[in-house]
């Protein structure tokens, strides 16, 4: 967002009539930066002091292609937040639902890892696509049923 200063005492680091990157803090205060980034601010103002002249634009970020959410895929993640470092960026699998897939590190989908946005994620590709997600589900389903079996006849 930026916003025109309207206040010549609003302090040293900033001048009247100029427009600022700005971010909120809370809903009375913003913090006020000459470059786009909030990291890179020069202090934390109350709102009163500045006019917004353009507002944010909430778009969503699509750089993937159109996927089935009956399939599998595999891809690379190549990005994470700050707190999911515990993620690898490597290659996962994917079962995607509208704007966000769940992903394993396994084919079979036994090993689940979380649920991150599909921006995240580069070079989709297809896994055998004899199988599906219901399929691989269904499969796993019927071998854990498979397994409980064996162990009540013991």
């Amino acid at each position: 967002m930026k916003a025109v200063c309207m206040d010549e005492n609003a302090g040293a680091m900033l001048v009247k009539g100029q427009t600022y990157f700005v971010f909120w803090n809370g809903p009375d205060h913003l913090y006020v930066s000459h470059f786009n980034r909030k990291s890179a601010h020069c202090g934390c103002y109350k709102k009163e002091l500045f006019q917004l002249v353009e507002k944010e634009e909430h778009t969503t970020i699509r750089n993937y292609p159109e996927l089935d959410s009956e399939k599998v895929y595999k891809a690379k993640l190549v990005y994470r937040d700050d707190g999911y470092k515990s993620r690898q960026l490597k290659e996962y699998f994917l079962c995607p639902i509208k704007t966000h897939a769940y992903f394993y590190q396994d084919e079979s989908l036994k090993q689940f890892c979380g649920c991150f946005p599909l921006h995240w994620f580069e070079e989709f590709e297809e896994i055998d696509p004899r199988f599906t997600q219901k399929e691989i589900k269904t499969q796993s389903e019927e071998e854990i049923v498979q397994e409980t079996e064996q162990l009540t006849l013991f």
